[in-house]
């Protein structure tokens, strides 16, 4: 019986930017996201602080402090351990975990006691959508953990030697999947921004 463990780093998807692109399924569906990030997702969270007092100041300050491609960004990465054996004809998986981490990086801004009251509810609805577009990059990281414990239960090989490299590629197959489905999520809501994760907040 052989055991082994791979870990794999998935493409960062952000809001705002063209990290991840690609070509969105045909026919219009419901968008991944929401309030809640999936609990399988395992997130961490780590914030960036920004201050002003106006639309311009604190976009200047995300621009300056967050992400390179944008106001918020979710990275996730993939491991496993699968172990097989030898059977009539080949060799089969007999068990596989699949493990997630990810974290997701938000602004942060504490406004002062004086901040303006229509600002300070603008910020507001501007992080929870936000919030529900980096979810979005979460359900597709735990579809993609999903569809790689299938796959790796599912695999058989001629012999367990070529197990291995048999077992690399079926999951670089299923990440290449869910790489492009990250892509094709921000090009079908621009980024976040379709479901208002733009600052300032489309009119």
């Amino acid at each position: 019986m052989m055991s082994a463990r791979l870990s794999l780093l998935a493409a960062c998807a952000s809001a705002g930017l063209a990290a991840c692109a690609g070509s969105a399924a045909p026919g219009p569906r419901p968008e991944p996201g929401g309030a809640n990030p999936p609990a399988a997702a395992n997130a961490t969270y780590a914030y960036y602080d920004v201050t002003g007092t106006t639309v311009a100041e604190l976009r200047t300050a995300m621009r300056q402090l967050g992400p390179p491609e944008g106001f918020g960004r979710t990275r996730w990465d993939l491991s496993w351990t699968a172990r097989w054996q030898p059977v009539a004809g080949g060799c089969r998986v007999t068990s596989a975990v699949v493990t997630l981490r990810s974290e997701v990086r938000l602004p942060r801004w504490e406004p002062g006691p004086d901040a303006d009251a229509a600002l300070v509810a603008q910020w507001r609805t501007f992080m929870e959508n936000l919030r529900v577009h980096e979810h979005g990059h979460l359900e597709i990281a735990v579809a993609a953990v999903h569809e790689a414990e299938r796959t790796l239960w599912r695999l058989e090989a001629p012999s367990c030697r070529i197990m291995q490299g048999a077992a690399n590629q079926a999951a670089e197959r299923v990440l290449a999947t869910f790489r492009a489905r990250d892509r094709a999520y921000d090009t079908r809501t621009r980024h976040g921004f379709t479901q208002g994760a733009a600052w300032p907040l489309p009119s």
